[in-house]
């Protein structure tokens, strides 16, 4: 095999390369790049903040009509576990949503009893909403396959929102054959999220 000695070869470019040595020289000041545009300030990236336990007169005028949700719960191996749902909230204090009967899912709000909500809806609302739950119905009527009706008592609302940023909110799209009739039933199934009274 052959022997390579000297230093490694560098590709001419008509422009003369910054070796480290002169680098130190010119100081980091003269060798640092602006992140941004000098007349561009970058985005402001705050924590998540805590809100009262219970959803705010944005966040309920959202959650009463009912959306899309990501549903998490705690595993039996302790890790989270995610699901998509819809949810709709009948007052500022509860949450109702969807939960596959026989799923990991169910399994897991039985064993645990605790969930949380992520909600990513227009106009940057951006919330993770968590709580105590409880399966009040084995099946949501208006669905057409086999889903509890759960509910959530909320414990603590995240506000995740952040200036600067607009998160896309979550939607499911279908067939377009299906459209029409899945959407109706979308909106069936939030109504008895919503409307329903405890009685069968």
């Amino acid at each position: 095999m052959a022997r390579h000695t000297g230093r490694p070869r560098v590709k001419a470019t008509g422009q003369r390369r910054s070796t480290l040595l002169d680098i130190a020289r010119r100081g980091p000041e003269r060798n640092a790049r602006p992140a941004t545009p000098a007349n561009q300030k970058p985005a402001t990236r705050r924590m998540s903040r805590a809100t009262p336990p219970q959803l705010s007169a944005r966040l309920l005028a959202r959650l009463y009509t009912g959306m899309p949700a990501l549903l998490l719960t705690v595993g039996a191996d302790g890790f989270a576990h995610a699901a998509y749902t819809w949810a709709a909230a009948p007052d500022a204090q509860r949450i109702r949503f969807g939960a596959d009967r026989g799923s990991v899912t169910i399994a897991n709000l039985q064993r645990d009893g605790r969930a949380a909500l992520q909600i990513v809806g227009p106009a940057d609302v951006l919330f993770l909403v968590k709580g105590s739950v409880q399966i009040v119905r084995e099946r949501i009527v208006a669905a057409p396959f086999p889903i509890a009706l759960v509910e959530m008592t909320v414990s603590e609302v995240r506000d995740q929102a952040w200036p600067g940023v607009t998160v896309a909110p979550l939607a499911y799209e279908w067939p377009e054959d299906q459209r029409d009739a899945m959407r109706a039933m979308e909106q069936a199934v939030y109504a008895e999220l919503r409307e329903w009274e405890g009685n069968e």
